[in-house]
């Protein structure tokens, strides 16, 4: 029997090695990266540390996402101290219906010297004030006493029209500072889950750069062989070293990445930015169907938190508008007074006792020549003038922005679609180019082309079905129903 040949022995090796290559190309995604032994000894990089963090790191699902970013974020935290202040606003308005009772006392030394009789009954003589019932000698009073007294005063507007506007117009700020907490919240949640989608991104792409490390470093240990045995060129052994060092960096970028998402994802809560989160697998069946164009646009009028703060605001306008009006008509209400005191003589003569005086009136106030009561009218509907105008351009950029998110999602659909196509080709392209470099009629940069295209390919695969998840939350933001996805 005839012994097989070098060549035979050679490309039968060949296909040994290339083997188990083409079987881990068809399995999963493995765990860990083996770097070529001939290019660098292996050893874990800063990068993969800071990587390996973020997913031992407390993981964190987008409903739990979506419920931290609409409460813990300090800009939620300040929306909602500007909210309690408008309601204590409110409150203090409301006041104004309550009586105002005044109260007031005090003690103090006074000296008089004055008069105690008329001049012309001082002149009379001592015989005709006797006569006429006055006293016989004291005509002045000049006297040290101590006077301690008491006041009270009660005013209650019965009538008063700027009171009642003044309330409404509180009210209606604290209605459109509720939708101005709630459009807060929107775009806190809209962030944060944005910047988880992409870390879950992040996390496919480190598994993407690990398999391509993987396939470079099995290609290399091959190729190495395949030169030693002079069945390859030198310069193929250098190329493949070429690339495993590229991939290898190209693994070390992708866990900066994921470092870097997990700590933006962090800050997007209110968290510590050092210390990042990761982000817990993504369930598909979270996002609900998208929603048609047309359908879109009339949830975001109904649902969106910016169009319900502008409608309270318009409200209030005309709330301050109705109140200028009634500036103009008078106000009536009640007003009383007493007075509590009394006197006590250290020396000389005077009056001495208590003093008691009170008085009850019904008052009517009206302004009836004040210019800027009068002119203020028209500042108050030109402000409403202002303010639905600016609702109506709101209304219309609601519903822009709705409906290209809308096409968006069709579009990213679509991409999503061509990549996945695209990716089964490239696959497909990948194995026939490596079956033909191992019989040896396609040189090592084919080889090379063939993958890096597929490389390229999951790596677009991944990263539209990135952009398509985001472009939903998107869409589910602007219509107002994000917040859903939270309970």
């Amino acid at each position: 029997m005839k012994p097989p040949s070098p060549r035979f022995v050679a490309l039968t090796w060949l296909l040994a090695l290339a083997s188990p290559l083409h079987a881990r190309a068809q399995d999963p995604i493995p765990s860990t990266a083996l770097t070529p032994s001939a290019v660098v000894e292996p050893q874990a990089s800063e990068s993969a540390a800071g990587a390996e963090r973020v997913k031992s790191a407390p993981t964190i699902t987008l409903r739990e996402v979506l419920t931290r970013a609409r409460q813990d974020p300090p800009a939620i935290l300040f929306a909602l101290a500007t909210l309690h202040r408008i309601e204590a606003q409110e409150s203090y308005a409301r006041g104004a219906y309550i009586p105002r009772l005044t109260i007031e006392g005090g003690t103090g030394i006074s000296y008089a010297d004055q008069p105690f009789l008329p001049k012309s009954l001082a002149d009379l003589s001592e015989a005709a004030r006797i006569a006429q019932g006055l006293p016989a000698k004291v005509t002045r009073i000049d006297a040290t006493s101590q006077t301690s007294y008491g006041r009270g005063t009660l005013d209650y507007a019965l009538f008063d029209m700027g009171r009642r506007y003044a309330v409404s117009s509180t009210h209606m700020s604290a209605v459109a500072q509720k939708s101005a907490y709630g459009a807060a919240q929107r775009s806190a949640a809209q962030a944060a889950s944005e910047l988880y989608l992409r870390a879950v991104a992040a996390l496919a792409l480190i598994e993407d750069a690990r398999l391509t490390q993987q396939r470079r470093a099995n290609q290399f240990n091959a190729i190495t062989g395949l030169v030693k045995a002079g069945l390859r060129p030198s310069v193929d052994a250098k190329r493949a070293e070429i690339e495993a060092v590229a991939a290898r960096y190209a693994l070390e970028t992708r866990e900066i990445e994921l470092q870097a998402a997990g700590a933006a994802l962090s800050a997007a809560m209110g968290g510590d930015p050092t210390k990042p989160l990761a982000p817990a697998p993504f369930d598909e069946a979270v996002l609900p169907a998208p929603l048609d164009p047309l359908r879109a646009s009339v949830l975001a009028i109904e649902r969106r938190p910016e169009v319900k703060q502008l409608e309270a605001n318009l409200e209030a306008r005309k709330i301050d508008h109705r109140a200028a009006i009634g500036a103009r008509l008078p106000t009536a209400g009640l007003l009383g007074n007493a007075n509590l005191s009394y006197a006590s003589i250290y020396h000389g003569d005077g009056y001495e006792g208590r003093f008691l005086t009170a008085n009850g009136s019904v008052y009517v106030r009206w302004a009836a020549l004040d210019p800027a009561i009068w002119r203020r009218a028209s500042v108050t509907h030109g402000a409403i003038e202002e303010a639905q105008r600016q609702l109506e351009t709101t209304l219309l950029s609601v519903r822009a922005e709705v409906v290209d998110a809308a096409y968006l999602v069709k579009r990213s659909r679509a991409l999503v679609d061509q990549a996945t196509q695209i990716l089964a080709a490239a696959e497909a392209a990948r194995t026939a180019q490596n079956e033909r470099y191992q019989a040896g009629v396609a040189s090592l940069l084919d080889l090379l082309d063939a993958e890096g295209i597929e490389q390229n390919a999951r790596r677009q695969r991944i990263e539209s079905e990135r952009d398509h998840r985001i472009a939903r939350l998107r869409l589910l933001a602007l219509c107002g129903t994000l917040e859903d996805l939270g309970k």
